[in-house]
């Protein structure tokens, strides 16, 4: 990507000087995209796994066990299988 965005400036007769800070600039940019998109992307897991967290006020735990022990009780299958009550 580097590469790409320093053949993009092309000044007539460059010297190493202007060359070096067109590279430099191509690196800035480049790093720079990859902290927005990190960024991004970590903000969005976070959210993710905010929807996915139970709710502390509910008593997700006992309400889950109880439905295992349903779903034990009415569908055999799930016992002959082994799962057991939590």
């Amino acid at each position: 990507m580097v590469e790409v965005l320093a053949t993009v400036i092309k000044p007539a007769a460059p010297k190493a000087k202007t060359v070096d800070m067109i590279l430099g600039n191509a690196k800035n940019w480049g790093y720079t995209s990859m902290v927005i998109l990190q960024d991004h992307y970590e903000e969005a897991l976070d959210e993710a796994l905010k929807d996915l967290t139970p709710d502390p006020s509910l008593r997700w735990k006992e309400v889950f066990e109880v439905a295992t022990r349903w779903a034990i009780k009415n569908l055999p299958r799930l016992a002959a299988r082994g799962c057991g009550p939590c």
